[in-house]
């Protein structure tokens, strides 16, 4: 037992030079792992930055739309806005994503209302998509009923709605 000690010492202390070695090589080579922690990282700056991002969905208020009609044409909105955002500005809404994609109902007076907004936030370089029915229901058909804005940063949007009450 006492002549195999000098053997497990040798082996050991080459695989601890051998270990060091390659430790300082390895970490000079580019690999899966490091770009993914480095997505992961960068994922995790935008999910905790102090920018807030948000979509802004403009109702009708003088149309007296019931509570399912009002949902359904939000949905309509922000399915527009997504795509257009997809296609325009993946970055702006994959922040978006990743902070929560808040969504905020807000109402205006009227068409006239909901036209000048839409103008002030195509001005601003946001995605702004005006919602029509179908005029299968409640509504006139080609009736403009949500005005969508965003996703984008929280104080852009709110320069343009944010005097606007909540639905």
């Amino acid at each position: 037992m006492d002549a195999s000690w000098p053997y497990i010492a040798a082996v050991l202390g080459c695989g601890f030079g051998l270990g060091w070695l390659l430790r300082g090589y390895a970490s000079k080579i580019p690999n899966a792992a490091a770009a993914t922690a480095d997505l992961t990282d960068k994922a995790w700056q935008i999910a905790t930055s102090t920018e807030e991002y948000k979509l802004v969905l403009v109702v009708r208020n003088d149309l007296k739309m019931g509570k399912g009609k009002v949902a359904a044409q939000c949905s309509h909105a922000t399915l527009h806005c997504y795509k257009a955002m997809l296609k325009r500005d993946p970055k702006t809404l994959g922040r978006w994503e990743t902070t929560g994609q808040a969504k905020v109902v807000l109402k205006a007076t009227d068409e006239k209302e909901l036209d000048e907004l839409s103008f002030q936030a195509r001005q601003a370089g946001l995605e702004a998509g005006v919602i029509r029915d179908a005029g299968r229901t409640q509504i006139a058909a080609g009736s403009k009923t949500v005005l969508g804005v965003g996703p984008g940063p929280a104080q852009l949007i709110d320069r343009i709605t944010g005097h606007l009450k909540l639905y």
